[in-house]
């Protein structure tokens, strides 16, 4: 599953907190509005300012910045967790932190609960995701602009809680997948594809490790941690008729390490083909393995003292099987943990940029 950091960065107490330099009057809470990508969200628990800061519904917001989200209640312990692509986001109720990545931020008002719901700071949460957030005052209307994109992709979310017999929360599962607005049956099938690879995830997670859970369970008691199981997304280009997705899964299993790894696709959106990494490094099939070879030869003698004759032998055979996803000025080449290195090198990545070789397709340039 994918490559994330520990899922401890996205639990974002549930409300966000605008953390913006102005002070908001504490007065007249009612009808704040958000606006994500110029779309107004509904919320069924009204945004509330509190220390000069917006506080919304977790759910709604994290979700409208296409992250994977879930709730966590252990004893008197709750938080949020959110996760998009390799960012992860934590925050507890009625903490004054949050974590993103693993790094404490100090918030000006606490996530809380009201009426039922989580709210997390608004504008904490959004700039956390690298989403730019400003506030009109006399409007009492906040806008929110994720980093724009040639195509328009929405997300769909979903989270599941399993309890044991005794309604013990024993495992988390979480998803989250990308929506291309069109209605050609290229991109129908893309967000066919998606939708189905998330409900395989979820079936998945319960067919293979919910009864292992509940037995676990049973065996460790107040000892045990839920298991937790997300599948999240980035998109890496999305510019000039072409689009790079990458799919990050994420298990942790209560093993010796937490489990993850990632997959990419980019499609030529204008030509409505999947490409495919000799497109994009024009050529012979043959310049194309050895380009492969070259960049992670370099990579593994730098990284892995132990290499050996024996480990750049599986990367010969392991060539065909590289990943990789473009970004707006870059091919990134990547192997999942194990595929060609030990564990503790995690993903193997290499970037090229065109003007380092000149194999590089005009995808990159236009």
């Amino acid at each position: 599953m994918g490559k994330l950091k520990k899922i401890t960065a996205l639990t974002l107490a549930s409300t966000m907190i605008l953390t913006g330099q102005s002070v908001f009057a504490e007065t007249n809470n009612n009808n704040i509005s958000v606006v994500v990508d110029g779309s107004e969200l509904t919320f069924d628990t009204q945004p509330v300012i509190e220390n000069g800061r917006v506080l919304v519904p977790f759910r709604k917001i994290f979700e409208a910045l296409n992250c994977a989200v879930s709730y966590r209640s252990n004893g008197a312990s709750k938080e949020v967790v959110a996760v998009n692509g390799e960012k992860f986001i934590t925050a507890e109720i009625g903490s004054n932190t949050m974590t993103v990545d693993g790094e404490e931020i100090k918030l000006d008002a606490p996530a809380r609960i009201d009426n039922g719901r989580t709210l997390v700071p608004l504008r904490a949460v959004s700039e956390s995701l690298n989403a730019d957030v400003q506030w009109n005052g006399e409007e009492k209307k906040v806008t929110i602009n994720k980093k724009a994109g040639f195509y328009k992709i929405s997300s769909v979310s979903n989270d599941e809680t399993v309890k044991a017999d005794d309604g013990t929360n024993i495992a988390y599962i979480s998803t989250v997948y990308p929506v291309i607005e069109g209605s050609s049956d290229f991109v129908k099938k893309i967000n066919s594809e998606y939708k189905a690879q998330a409900e395989k995830f979820v079936s998945s997670a319960k067919t293979e490790f919910v009864e292992d859970a509940k037995l676990l369970y049973k065996e460790m008691g107040s000892e045990y941690n839920p298991m937790e199981f997300t599948l999240s997304y980035e998109v890496n280009t999305n510019r000039d008729g072409v689009i790079s997705i990458t799919n990050f899964d994420y298990e942790n299993t209560n093993g010796a390490h937490p489990s993850y790894s990632k997959s990419s696709r980019t499609f030529n959106m204008t030509d409505e083909k999947e490409l495919q990494l000799i497109d994009v490094l024009v050529g012979e099939q043959e310049g194309l393995e050895q380009t492969v070879y070259d960049a992670f030869i370099s990579y593994l003698e730098k990284n892995d003292p132990g290499l050996d004759a024996e480990a750049a032998e599986n990367l010969g055979s392991k060539l065909n099987d590289v990943s990789w996803y473009l970004t707006d000025d870059s091919l990134v080449m990547y192997y999942n943990p194990y595929e060609i290195a030990p564990y503790t090198l995690g993903t193997p990545t290499v970037e090229i940029k065109p003007e380092n070789e000149p194999m590089l397709n005009l995808y990159l340039s236009k």
